[in-house]
């Protein structure tokens, strides 16, 4: 198996490229790794990007994305020199509100009590800082010394107006290394919280936790935050066994009858935002505030720990996503055939494309050439309860003051959330019944338009064929999951649409994209998750160019039904999580090219941006149009009182026998 950010090994063409700028000299052990220190003091310290004599690794291109694989001296240096001279500054959750602005300017502070020292600070220069998460920074200490007597400090308090915040410093880690801090410190415990703890079971709720759930390893005093209730709740660290043996319910029953109950939600359970609940998020028209906007300065974020400010306000028609809508016929739901194979004959009212039936045979009532209303047809009890099968409700269009259908600028990367085109089936009455056509923001002229290859006039051999793989993700309470369908032989398919060109553009993607979808359910990129290619071999000869655009889904109840009985199946994430995967090898993207193809695009993505990660877990469950974090970043900073950071200079100040040269 490929590790997650390394170019895949087969299955793919690797071209290697001799050097255009730069040297491709190895690096010379006897020289040369003095030089790379000196090089990254002048890179990390001035902020200067030097050039080298020397190769930093080998390069490569595979399918159209470049790597430098890095040699293991250039790396051992940058590790070791990081290592010591950076500290990792962590806030305490409740510092989670402050900018990134407010949290540098602490760190400021205290490096104020040794900037003018000499003995620590000869250069009398700042070191740098770089944000690395909600409340986390690096801190490039100008010394050594300086960073060893920051790491020896542990941890401090800053005092503020909101109380005092809990600064914590740590040595810096590699990713990997963070990686394995994470996931030993997310397995050594698993968090509950007990909801409006009555006031007499206060004093027995400790054991009777111990003793109807398993081992606690601390309980939290109930302090409260600002974004959460006033009400009596109390965190609790237990035991990881706590999660086989978690209970929603503890009732305490005094001897006179009286029955005192205490509801408990986990580290997995959903919170809302709006009106700081558990159990459901601010997308679910259940809560209580659902019409409201959510509140200003209050960020979204999951119990897991995303952050971030966000803008996005509910519609007061967005009930209307629940109700049943129309589904276009949409002849690419499947994957297309080779041109030598052609278009099987239409059975039970659908078109088939080598044994596999598209969307054209859904049942339901038919308005007019190619148009079917969705009937609700849920026969298992997953599909008739969304929180047992949706984690979030579907997000429809925007209405706008006329009634009308339009196309909304969402904020998430400057680009649209959702749109969706009729496909080439749709009738003029469809269009007519939908009201004015829609516009795309863009040209689409430049945009690769879907086709159909199902003529066996038109030879593939020599030429290449290019598919969109829309890889549809949706979480579920099992996981992630994707989508496929069963054929009737018993495989699987993932979906592919054939397109003249492959899409470069994310626009691109969402247009190809949105006609397999044809208004189904809202979609959108999974941000941050770039576009994958992959080169494969025909059988009958030529190539196959697939473009893998990840998405994110909403899928209505009745939807879901719908795609339940047209076997269209959820996989479990972990599938993709290795190319030795054997599911894949019955899982397929056309008649001679499995899945396996996928798997390896997944593998080279970030760590925390794998699908079958947690940090993918936390993209899907970010709101949709999230601003981040880099708005907050550009506000004013606000002024600390001159009294405290005098007294934190003074108190922090490392003294000459603090660490020894």
């Amino acid at each position: 198996m490929n590790g997650p950010n390394q170019p895949p090994t087969g299955g793919a063409q690797q071209v290697s490229i001799g050097p255009s700028h730069g040297s491709n000299l190895p690096v010379d052990q006897q020289g040369d790794l003095h030089r790379i220190r000196t090089l990254l003091d002048t890179c990390y310290d001035d902020g200067l990007f030097p050039e080298t004599s020397f190769s930093h690794g080998e390069i490569e291109v595979v399918d159209g994305i470049g790597y430098l694989n890095l040699s293991d001296e250039v790396d051992a240096a940058t590790v070791a020199w990081l290592k010591d001279r950076t500290v990792i500054v962590m806030f305490d959750c409740r510092a989670s509100t402050f900018s990134v602005a407010q949290r540098e300017q602490f760190i400021r502070i205290y490096e104020d009590a040794w900037f003018q020292d000499i003995n620590f600070n000869p250069s009398h220069k700042r070191g740098r800082t770089h944000g690395e998460a909600p409340n986390v920074m690096s801190y490039v200490a100008r010394t050594s010394r300086i960073a060893q007597w920051t790491i020896a400090k542990g941890q401090d308090f800053i005092p503020s107006r909101q109380g005092p915040v809990r600064v914590t410093f740590r040595p810096w880690m590699t990713q990997q290394e963070l990686d394995q801090l994470r996931d030993a410190e997310s397995a050594a415990r698993y968090r509950i919280i007990a909801l409006r703890i009555p006031l007499g079971a206060m004093f027995s709720l400790r054991n009777a936790v111990e003793r109807l759930m398993g081992p606690i390893i601390h309980m939290h005093p109930p302090d409260r935050r600002e974004d959460e209730p006033r009400l009596g709740n109390v965190k609790i660290d237990c035991d990881p066994v706590v999660e086989r043996n978690f209970k929603e319910w503890i009732v305490l029953r005094r001897p006179t009858g009286q029955a005192m109950q205490v509801q408990f939600a986990n580290q997995d359970t959903a919170f809302c935002q709006k009106c700081l609940w558990w159990f459901h998020d601010e997308f679910d028209p259940e809560c209580p505030r659902f019409h409201e906007l959510m509140p200003l300065g209050r960020r979204s974020r999951t119990r897991g720990g995303r952050r971030g400010q966000n803008p996005t306000s509910h519609h007061p028609d967005q009930h209307l996503a629940l109700q049943p809508f129309t589904i276009y016929n949409n002849p690419e739901f499947v994957p297309l055939p080779f041109p030598s194979q052609g278009v099987g004959a239409s059975s039970s009212g659908g078109q088939t494309h080598g044994q596999l039936t598209s969307l054209r045979n859904v049942e339901g009532h038919s308005h007019g050439a190619g148009s079917y209303t969705v009937q609700p047809t849920a026969t298992d009890a997953t599909m008739r309860d969304p929180r047992l099968f949706l984690r979030t409700p579907v997000k429809q269009r925007r209405i706008n003051g006329d009634g009308e259908g339009v196309i909304t600028q969402e904020e998430e990367e400057g680009e649209l959330d959702f749109f969706a085109v009729s496909a080439a089936g749709a009738s003029t009455h469809q269009a007519s019944s939908q009201g004015p056509p829609q516009q795309p923001p863009f040209n689409l002229a430049l945009l690769p338009t879907p086709v159909l290859q199902a003529s066996s006039s038109r030879n593939a051999v020599g030429s290449i064929r290019h598919q969109l793989v829309p890889l549809c993700f949706m979480l579920s309470q099992q996981g992630t999951k994707f989508m496929a369908r069963r054929t009737d032989k018993g495989f699987l398919a993932i979906p592919t649409v054939a397109v003249s060109s492959s899409p470069t553009m994310k626009e691109a993607v969402k247009y190809v994209a949105a006609t397999f979808i044809v208004e189904c359910f809202a979609f959108r990129l999974v941000p941050g998750v770039r576009i994958g290619r992959k080169t494969v071999t025909a059988s009958n000869g030529g190539s196959w160019h697939f473009s893998i655009g990840v998405l994110d889904v909403k899928i209505a109840l009745d939807t879901a039904a719908l795609l339940a009985t047209q076997d269209v199946v959820w996989l479990p994430s972990s599938w993709l999580a290795s190319t030795a995967t054997e599911e894949l090898q019955e899982t397929f993207l056309t008649d001679d090219v499995n899945a396996k193809i996928v798997a390896e695009f997944c593998t080279t993505l970030a760590t925390d941006k794998q699908p079958h990660s947690a940090g993918f877990r936390n993209l899907l469950l970010a709101p949709w149009g999230n601003s981040g974090e880099g708005e907050t970043a550009r506000k004013p900073r606000p002024k600390q009182p001159a009294d405290d950071s005098q007294r934190i200079q003074h108190e922090t100040a490392p003294t000459s026998t603090d660490v020894q040269p």
